[in-house]
């Protein structure tokens, strides 16, 4: 992309190689986690108001009702463009053990 004329000046999406669901894509990565997955689907406000209430009780402050709107957001991006200009190949959403485990072994939570 830096040795690119075409490229020179824009701005690309890098979007992966598939469209997921978030539901399908927090599925995936139990199973890589855990070895199985199970999840329990919330109405929005419902889930809105436990992290609310998780973050007067404990100060958890790194879970914010915003993300459970981004939950449910379309965002899905236009790959077209980055793979014509800059070769961009994107692999389809595979998540592994350490993927999804590494924060948790640092002792990020």
């Amino acid at each position: 992309a830096l040795h690119s004329d075409t490229a020179s000046g824009r701005s690309y999406d890098i979007p992966g190689g598939e469209t997921l669901s978030y539901a399908e894509m927090a599925r995936r990565a139990c199973i890589a986690a855990t070895g199985r997955a199970r999840l329990l689907r919330l109405p929005v406000w419902s889930a809105r108001a436990a992290i609310r209430a998780g973050r007067r009780l404990k100060g958890n402050t790194h879970w914010t009702p915003d993300m459970i709107d981004r939950i449910n957001r379309d965002m899905v991006f236009d790959a077209a463009p980055a793979k014509r200009d800059l070769g961009h190949s994107p692999r389809g959403f595979a998540p592994v053990h350490s993927d999804v485990c590494r924060d948790v072994v640092r002792g990020v939570r």
